[in-house]
């Protein structure tokens, strides 16, 4: 397959920069990095188009290369053992003959382009410092609070959006078949108001921009015999031509997979109405818990009163898979057999965009649900192998929330791994196995919830990854992820009670 991966050092700053999030955004494209799932310097140096581009090119590699082998920006080689040149060639030597993303070095957005779906006024908020004349700006723009101003707001909004809208660009243009930009995905962001850690919904922008008209060539076979076919005096019939023809197309139908603990009601309210994009939430749904998420069923909001969610419910392309509380690998598996593939045989989309937040994981500072890695990796493995099966759809993957900062890079590093065929997942669904029909419902998901034991037993090559893989004694974040080093996030103990089979059978309704 071929992969895009967003990535820069000063999207990596302004990521970095997310209050929400600090650091992590460095932690998961290092640990991506020293997996030799990156095609780095070669990318970013390829796109140099002059002698003084190349010097600056070669410069925001040696840059990134330094910031993801565990270096300072400001260093140079060899300051320091992490970013030392010998464990650069040890993680990119290896690489060489494998599958890698490529990376994609993304330009900041413009204010037209962040205008394609947030109002002028609060771009305009957005991106000046703040107006000490004038503070009800920022609170009418929702930047109190969680979303709070930070000094580098204004990057990050234009380089996240950036990221996401050149992660789409890859797809439109037939560059990449699945595009990755983990800084990205921040789905509450409003039209006009920033929200939940959310100040640019760059979901929305990639959508648009997949969904922009674009030129593509027809060709036709034209008989000419038809025109001299049998009468005398004319030459024999000729073979048949061809005619190219130029059409404007866009894509009618777009599935958007929102895996995030929290209900992706951003862009769900950016598409509601549309009957091109079609948007699928799994969330979680408690008293207090943000955003409030509406009845499976009623479409009433029973935890606020005043709140009215039931326009969420009116529309046929906004549906919602809401679990409770300490929702495990079982209930997740249950609503996406019977829920998820059946709408995605269905809807039948010709591009697939999914937010891939990891805040349901165990382990996660939310503590609302008890996932595991391995079931949100299957998911994503039969979105990914539901494209490969139908040539030209796409898939766009973002990030989103995971507040435990190893997790997180443990999460998108597999995914990463998955979308390049280097991920096995066992008991049969590896790399190299042949893919089962996406559309037969989960007896594969339900059955391969746990890894111990699966992939033990096969002989794998040596560039295939497992969940039972050793995070890199190379990576300078390794302390951080534990005694148990490894790509794993294994489920806790926690019962899964209030998701009981009559639960589950309200939501499949």
């Amino acid at each position: 397959p071929r992969v895009c991966y967003a990535l820069s050092p000063a999207l990596i700053s302004a990521s970095n920069a997310l209050p929400s999030n600090i650091g992590r955004s460095q932690m998961v494209h290092s640990l991506a990095y020293h997996f030799g799932l990156l095609g780095l310097p070669s990318a970013l140096e390829n796109q140099a188009t002059s002698v003084a581009n190349s010097e600056e090119h070669e410069e925001d590699a040696s840059t990134l290369v330094r910031l993801l082998a565990g270096g300072n920006p400001g260093q140079s080689e060899g300051q320091d053992g992490h970013g030392s040149g010998k464990e650069h060639a040890a993680a990119t030597s290896v690489a060489d003959h494998l599958e890698r993303a490529e990376v994609i070095t993304p330009e900041p957005a413009t204010e037209q382009e962040l205008q394609a779906f947030h109002s002028g006024t609060y771009i305009e908020v957005l991106l000046s410092g703040k107006d000490q004349q004038r503070p009800m700006n920022d609170e009418g723009c929702g930047l109190v609070d969680d979303c709070h101003r930070f000094p580098e707001l204004a990057g990050h909004v234009r380089l996240v959006a950036g990221a996401s809208i050149t992660a789409a660009k890859c797809l439109a243009n037939d560059t990449a078949d699945i595009a990755i930009n983990w800084d990205g995905g921040r789905h509450h962001a409003h039209k006009s108001r920033a929200a939940g850690f959310c100040y640019v919904n760059d979901i929305v922008l990639a959508i648009l921009e997949l969904r922009k008209p674009r030129k593509i060539d027809i060709i036709r076979a034209h008989d000419k015999s038809k025109t001299n076919g049998n009468k005398r005096g004319l030459k024999p019939p000729a073979l048949a031509s061809r005619k190219r023809r130029t059409v404007l197309k866009r894509l009618e139908r777009l599935l958007y997979l929102d895996l995030d603990l929290h209900w992706g009601d951003g862009v769900e309210e950016a598409f509601r109405g549309s009957s091109s994009v079609l948007t699928l939430s799994i969330h979680n749904r408690a008293r207090g818990f943000y955003p409030v998420a509406p009845d499976v069923l009623t479409g009433r909001n029973d935890f606020e009163e005043g709140k009215d969610t039931s326009d969420a419910r009116k529309d046929a392309h906004s549906l919602h898979l809401p679990l409770h509380p300490d929702a495990g690998p079982g209930s997740w598996a249950r609503v996406w057999s019977s829920c998820v593939m059946p709408v995605l045989a269905a809807y039948e989309p010709e591009a697939i965009v999914v937010q891939c937040g990891l805040d349901g994981l165990a382990g996660d500072p939310m503590k609302q649900w008890n996932l595991d890695l391995n079931s949100v990796l299957l998911s994503v493995d039969h979105v990914l192998r539901y494209a490969r099966q139908r040539p030209g759809i796409k898939v766009l993957l973002f990030g989103g929330g995971g507040y435990n900062s190893p997790n997180a890079a443990r999460g998108w590093t597999a995914i990463t791994a998955l979308a390049l065929g280097r991920l096995d997942l066992g008991s049969g669904h590896g790399h190299s196995s042949a893919p089962p029909d996406a559309e037969s419902p989960g007896a594969h998901i339900r059955s391969t919830c746990s890894l111990e034991g699966k992939s033990n037993d096969v002989l794998l090559p040596p560039d295939v990854l497992t969940l039972q893989s050793a995070i890199p004694e190379t990576s300078p974040d390794w302390p951080l992820y534990g005694a148990a080093a490894t790509l794993d996030i294994p489920a806790g103990d926690r019962l899964d009670l209030l998701n009981d089979e009559e639960y589950l059978r309200k939501v499949e309704q």
